[in-house]
């Protein structure tokens, strides 16, 4: 039918007109053919470029959060092979006095005191930093709310031998690192109001002999973490979404 009616209104026109339309349909039915499968596939592109955008912001935001992470690990673990901690242990064998340097267990306390304050006014992420020692007693604790850094009196001090990151921890070889779930912070075995979520990196101390003399232990705002996971949930249900 269409055919039939195609060669009725050929037939209307000269032949020079005939060739003229034949010319503009045999070019504009393939363009917009073609217009028709660009804009199906400008849209497909589309969708793939936002979803890539979006699968790429994903990862440099998992990227950020274990760099991060990888961060705290590693300052654990430079913290724990400080100078002031082995002078502690040293001091404390021998009657308050370290025989390698002569400095007193005080003076020893009050370096590590300060290394812990420098490294939280460096990165205030740091909620606590503690050395604790082989039976749990609390020996260096420096503590931050994210703004103001406070060095906790001796008479301050808790016993922390019964908590799960203590006894984790000081059952792990030298060099390893315990990792706690995210949980309320707590002192004096209450949980602290308004809540302060938190994270625990810990590893544990030796000696020169290789005999376990305590731990040392981050506390870390985890906030930041649970935001920043919440992005990534977010933006990997919008990919899903595509």
């Amino acid at each position: 039918m269409l055919k039939k009616l195609f060669k009725i209104l050929l037939s209307q026109f000269k032949l020079q007109d005939q060739f003229i339309i034949l010319l503009i349909f045999s070019t504009i039915i393939p363009v917009s053919i073609v217009g028709l499968y660009g804009i199906y596939s400008s849209s497909n592109t589309l969708s793939e470029v936002a979803k890539e955008k979006m699968e790429a912001e994903s990862t440099k935001e998992a990227n950020k959060i274990n760099t991060f992470l990888n961060g705290v690990s590693d300052d654990v673990l430079l913290l724990s092979k400080t100078p002031p901690i082995q002078g502690i242990i040293r001091a404390k064998e021998n009657n308050g006095t370290d025989g390698q340097t002569n400095l007193s267990y005080n003076a020893w306390v009050g370096q590590l005191q300060i290394l812990f304050t420098a490294m939280m006014e460096r990165k205030p992420h740091y909620m606590q930093l503690r050395y604790i020692d082989e039976k749990g007693k609390e020996i260096v604790r420096v503590d931050s709310d994210g703004g103001n850094i406070k060095i906790i009196s001796p008479a301050e001090l808790q016993n922390k031998g019964d908590r799960p990151y203590f006894i984790e921890t000081i059952k792990l070889t030298p060099g390893s690192i315990y990792v706690s779930p995210v949980d309320l912070k707590q002192e004096n075995g209450q949980i602290e109001t308004p809540f302060k979520p938190v994270i625990r990196y810990a590893t544990p101390i030796v000696d020169s002999s290789g005999q376990k003399r305590g731990i040392v232990i981050a506390n870390v705002f985890a906030k930041k973490f649970i935001d920043a996971f919440k992005e990534v949930s977010k933006q990997a249900e919008e990919e899903n979404a595509y």
